[in-house]
């Protein structure tokens, strides 16, 4: 069968574009194995008492026809194993002792891989056929990463036979002369997600309030950001802060937020690591004050604010002070913290309290309660 056998000859070629496992990222090739993955363009041949051939598509979920308009997935076998499945389907659709089946691949599917998030040029990659493609190429393809990228994690999405699998990836060594390292090889299908770097809010009573991200506290590749490292990068406490009862303004993907409490005096003088929590993207930090009020957010003046000896301190009185909202407040759904009762978050409409007159919302605060102001969506 010289059409087989030339076929063969070219087999190698072919075969090296399909390196990759199927299930785990491979970062090195010593088995290299093809697998159908759909989208082959193939020849089946059945030899008994008639040559059939068929030339066909193997559909997209892996599936090929045979003689007897019967059909067999093949997904993930390879080469041998699926004429050997076919040989033996045959047997079954067909009653015949010995089938002889020949299968050549004639044409490879397109191949692709996608690349997005904080990289210059996201984009989608016709992925070689001659040659392995490692993660660290298509990092260099897509213009190199971002500023604010974080190459410790990584994702990389690949589609297996039991759904599709997530594997998060460091590439902080990628390249450098220490190793040789370039990431895993990739698969036709491959997503690489690269994420920004983890950020963080610090308010209060603080030597440099504001935002912080992973690069900006200067931690090590790998480790977490606990909320003594976020304390030490906006330059430490001032004296006037409370710092055992430390506020930590955590929002869930629904939008709903919960006020962690916890002491950094017991976390630094008595390494408690219950008391120094492993923070997480997008919280906020809010350090109150020994004695005074704390607001924080959508106000014109954000800070902290005594009452004064002439009556109490209502949350009207205390967003005066603090100049008013901003033009971006979330007025409807301002937050407060009580200090005697740090775990709970109650919600203030001051829209109706202000605008509208209902006085009775408007609730009475005191020194070591906290107000936050969230910002509209609008």
């Amino acid at each position: 069968m010289p059409r087989l056998n030339a076929f063969a000859a070219c087999l190698p070629v072919l075969l090296a574009a399909f390196l990759c496992s199927s299930e785990e990222p491979a970062k090195e090739d010593a088995i290299r194995v093809f697998r159908f993955s759909g989208g082959e363009n193939v020849t089946v041949q059945v030899f008994y008492d008639q040559r059939v051939d068929l030339n066909q598509i193997i559909t997209s979920d892996g599936f090929v026809s045979l003689p007897g308009a019967s059909t067999l997935n093949i997904r993930g076998m390879t080469l041998a194993e699926a004429s050997a499945a076919m040989t033996q389907k045959i047997k079954e659709v067909r009653g015949l002792k010995a089938p002889q089946v020949s299968l050549a691949i004639t044409a490879l599917p397109a191949r692709r891989i996608y690349i997005q998030g904080a990289v210059r040029f996201p984009q989608a990659l016709h992925l070689p056929q001659d040659h392995d493609y490692p993660l660290a190429a298509l990092l260099a393809e897509a213009g190199g990463t971002t500023e604010d990228a974080d190459l410790r994690r990584i994702k990389l999405v690949r589609r297996s036979a039991k759904g599709n699998q997530t594997h998060m990836i460091d590439a902080t060594h990628f390249g450098k002369p220490s190793t040789d390292d370039l990431g895993p090889i990739l698969c036709s299908g491959d997503v690489v997600i690269v994420p920004t770097s983890e950020a963080f809010s610090i308010t209060g009573e603080v030597q440099k309030p504001g935002f912080y991200s992973r690069k900006e506290v200067r931690l090590a590749p790998g480790l977490p950001v606990r909320l003594s490292h976020l304390v030490t990068g906006a330059e430490g406490t001032k004296p006037s802060a409370d710092r055992k009862n430390m506020r930590i303004l955590r929002t869930n993907p629904a939008g709903d937020r919960k006020v962690l409490q916890f002491d950094l005096e017991a976390a630094l003088t008595q390494g408690s690591l219950e008391q120094d929590p492993v923070l997480e993207d997008g919280d906020q930090v809010i350090v109150p004050a020994s004695e005074g009020i704390s607001i924080t957010g959508r106000v014109r003046a954000p800070g902290i604010y005594y009452p004064s000896p002439g009556g109490p301190m209502t949350v009207a009185r205390l967003v005066a002070l603090a100049g008013g909202f901003d033009q971006y407040a979330k007025k409807s759904q301002v937050i407060v913290v009580f200090k005697d009762k740090p775990g709970q978050a109650v919600r203030v409409d001051m829209k109706a309290v202000m605008e509208n007159g209902q006085l009775d919302l408007d609730l009475a605060i005191r020194p070591g309660d906290m107000v936050f102001v969230g910002e509209s969506s609008l």
